[in-house]
Formats: structure tokens, C-alpha cells, sequence
């Protein structure tokens, strides 16, 4: 299996090497899309994360409790939204073979 670093560091070379293999070079660039989405919304999950902390030690008045209930709705969709792209972005990966060097 190719390391994610390699591809998101060096595309353009895996392209050129993995067309002398005879495959296509768009998986990458499909890759590519799909782990930058995943980076995304891991990062939007974390951020989220951070303000129901932040929320949770401000105090248990209504307005924190609303807007805390709100966040977790949004992290529980964004997890289900990561779970698929996560599951994309690791087909595509299965679907490249390892470059020749």
C-alpha cells in the first residue's frame, strides 16, 4: 500500500510512475479529493469538540445547555459524514497499486 504522505506530498511523480504501470493516474487526483474532505471534517470535528468543552466549563445556564445540545448534533453528523468519505478515500487507496521505483 502507498503511504498517504508520498501522495499528498508527491502526486505529480506518482502520476508519472504509476501511468509507466498502466494506471490510472486520476486515482490520485480521486484520492487526493477524498482525503482532503477527510481533513476537513476532522478538523471541523475537532473544532466542534473544542467549543462542547469550552460550553461544558462555562456553567449549566439554559442558553449553554441549547447551544451544547445543538453541537452535539452537529459532531454526530459530521462523524456519520467522515465515516463515508473515510470509507472512499480508503477504497480508492486499496485501488492503487504500490509505485515502481
Amino acid at each position: 500500500m502507498l503511504d498517504i504522505k508520498f501522495l499528498r506530498e508527491k502526486p505529480e511523480e506518482l502520476k508519472r510512475l504509476l501511468e509507466r504501470k498502466g494506471v490510472l493516474a486520476k486515482l490520485v487526483d480521486d484520492f487526493l479529493a477524498h482525503d482532503a474532505l477527510w481533513r476537513d471534517l476532522t478538523k471541523t470535528i475537532d473544532d466542534l469538540r473544542a467549543t462542547l468543552n469550552r460550553l461544558s466549563k462555562a456553567g449549566a445556564d439554559e442558553s449553554a445547555r441549547a447551544e451544547a445540545k445543538t453541537v452535539k448534533e452537529k459532531i454526530k453528523q459530521a462523524e456519520a459524514e467522515l465515516v463515508k468519505v473515510a470509507g472512499e478515500r480508503d477504497r480508492v487507496l486499496e485501488h492503487l497499486p504500490n509505485a515502481p521505483f
